[in-house]
């Protein structure tokens, strides 16, 4: 069975089974009659309430939506035909019986239409139950199945199980090689786990097949950044946009390129565009702010930090730049303010025990900026670069002029 058959099947009898359960008593106690079968079986099988149900149950299955799947098709008609069965034979036999008796003819017919339905009702079960057991209706979907590893992968990407998530992907790889999905779920593991070279390698997969290639642009796109290869960066969120001009994180990858070759303004336009297409992102406001940062313009930049913020309260590396450009203001108690706020939320980031250091050195609260920069060389992963060599310093003497950058 085809993986839509599979699926139309699927949904077919989840909405089938129900009116079938509902009704299974009464079509097994009129399809079993027979012509030996004593007249209170008779008028047990048809009673009020089992011919209510099947009058019943014929009209909700003609409203189900035909199944694609050649032998459901079969099922559903023979379901219909088999209640009608059922309920011609029942009428016919209490319409002689009330008259008072039956006839010879009327006794044929009664036996050979409950015959047929007594047929039609076991093959019925059989043709049934053969396609639950073909869809696999209870247990997990056929495992050599495309989309069925792709989805398992993506749960588990999702996750942050990448190694996992490749295992299944490579499954999905050696069923299909045409599709792309695989090779490009693979390449954002590679990339999640810095293995930046391969994703590169699994991008251009996608590349070749020519579907996806926007995202895998994207995604190349972010792995030459994460390189430092800046201008072939660039060159790849280019070609994703001209693929498709309205995926913000092409925008945004290309502005994170531009800024790192020190074109501020233009990367501002880049995150323009990509706020026009989506307004309600934390992190693209955060990063303009950044740019008009470093492009001094301080005002901007703190309104952009605001907008992070109201989006996204908790975003520290916001009220960090905000602090910053509030202590380029010499707002210092307001930007102290915004470096308490960071710290609240992410106590590990050592560049914001630096800043809050350099402000409380400035208003000569010697022993508060002491303990704010030893804790910053206790958490900075480097050693050697010059902030660490400048807070090591202030806290052997207070010579020492620090300066927030």
């Amino acid at each position: 069975m085809k993986e839509s058959e599979r699926e139309d099947a699927r949904h077919w009898l989840e909405a089938f089974i129900p009116l079938y359960e509902r009704n299974e008593s009464a079509i097994n106690e009129i399809a079993s009659l027979n012509n030996e079968s004593p007249p209170q079986d008779w008028d047990k099988a048809f009673s009020n309430e089992n011919v209510s149900a099947l009058m019943a149950t014929i009209e909700p299955t003609k409203k189900l939506p035909k199944p694609k799947h050649k032998e459901l098709r079969k099922v559903k008609r023979d379901y219909t035909d088999l209640v009608k069965t059922c309920l011609h034979v029942g009428h016919l036999y209490l319409k002689s019986y009330y008259a008072g008796g039956l006839s010879r003819l009327t006794f044929a017919k009664m036996i050979y239409w409950t015959t047929l339905a007594h047929n039609l009702f076991e093959d019925f079960l059989k043709r049934l139950q053969k396609v639950r057991q073909e869809i696999d209706i209870n247990k997990e979907v056929i495992q050599d199945d495309y989309n069925t590893f792709v989805k398992k992968a993506q749960s588990l990407e999702n996750n942050g199980e990448y190694q996992l998530a490749m295992e299944y992907y490579d499954k999905a790889i050696e069923i299909d090689t045409s599709l792309g999905f695989a090779e490009y779920g693979k390449g954002q593991c590679l990339e999640n786990m810095g293995a930046y070279e391969e994703a590169i390698s699994y991008y251009d997969r996608v590349l070749h097949i020519n579907y996806l290639a926007d995202l895998a642009l994207v995604g190349k796109s972010a792995c030459k950044e994460a390189l430092g290869e800046y201008e072939e960066a660039l060159s790849c969120a280019d070609k994703a946009l001209k693929l498709n001009p309205k995926v913000t994180y092409a925008w945004c990858h290309k502005a994170f390129a531009l800024a790192k070759l020190e074109e501020y303004e233009e990367a501002i336009k880049c995150l323009d565009k990509a706020l026009k297409i989506r307004p309600d992102s934390g992190e693209t406001w955060y990063n303009k702010g950044l740019y008009l940062a470093k492009s001094g313009k301080t005002k901007e930049a703190i309104k952009c930090c605001d907008k992070a913020l109201k989006i996204e309260p908790n975003r520290y590396d916001a009220w960090n730049l905000k602090g910053t450009s509030k202590a380029i203001q010499r707002k210092w108690q307001d930007a102290l303010n915004c470096f308490d706020k960071a710290l609240e939320i992410n106590a590990s980031d050592c560049e914001i025990w630096y800043h809050k250091g350099i402000i409380l050195k400035h208003l000569q609260r010697r022993e508060e900026a002491t303990n704010c920069f030893k804790k910053f060389t206790e958490l900075s992963p480097s050693k050697e670069d010059e902030k660490f060599r400048e807070a090591e310093a202030y806290i052997k003497s207070d010579t020492s002029d620090l300066e927030i950058e």
